[in-house]
């Protein structure tokens, strides 16, 4: 695993071609939110980078997805729901993944509860979410959230 930035917070590395970004805290408020959407940007751009320097190879084996790392998180509130949703229709609508994995029970119960369970890319493991990340958008993805199938993805 290749790191590339690391925080107190929050640490952005690259899992098998695939930006990963684990939080490091275990309640997870508003308080960090701008710091969230920043470090969900810079994966972001880790992932455009990787397409730019490797064209085709790197857009089928990481299919352009950032990784969320869940495991040390036992709280979570809407400020911060709020924040991943935006960043997961945003990249949704370019053809992209969000993967979070590594949810802990109440995380999970809170996820199952706002239905975010039925909308997010959610799996129980890293292994898991690797695999996901690297399968390729279906039409009724990338549909759902406000891209039509026959526009392009910049």
């Amino acid at each position: 695993m290749e790191n590339l930035q690391t925080g107190a917070t929050f640490s952005l590395s690259i899992k098998e071609g695939i930006p990963l970004v684990k939080i490091n805290v275990k309640y997870l408020d508003l308080t960090f939110a701008r710091a969230l959407t920043e470090i969900l940007k810079q994966a972001a751009a880790q992932t455009i980078e990787k397409i730019t320097a490797h064209q085709a190879v790197e857009k089928t084996t990481a299919n352009q997805a950032t990784l969320l790392d869940f495991k040390d998180v036992t709280y979570i509130d809407s400020v911060i729901i709020s924040t991943i949703v935006k960043h997961f229709v945003d990249q949704r609508n370019k053809g992209r993944r969000l993967v979070i994995f590594n949810t802990g029970k109440l995380i999970d119960d809170l996820l199952e509860t706002t239905r975010l369970k039925d909308i997010l890319d959610i799996t129980e493991e890293m292994d898991q979410g690797i695999a996901l990340a690297k399968q390729p958008l279906t039409d009724k993805e990338l549909s759902t959230y406000g891209r039509k199938n026959n526009e392009t993805v910049t």
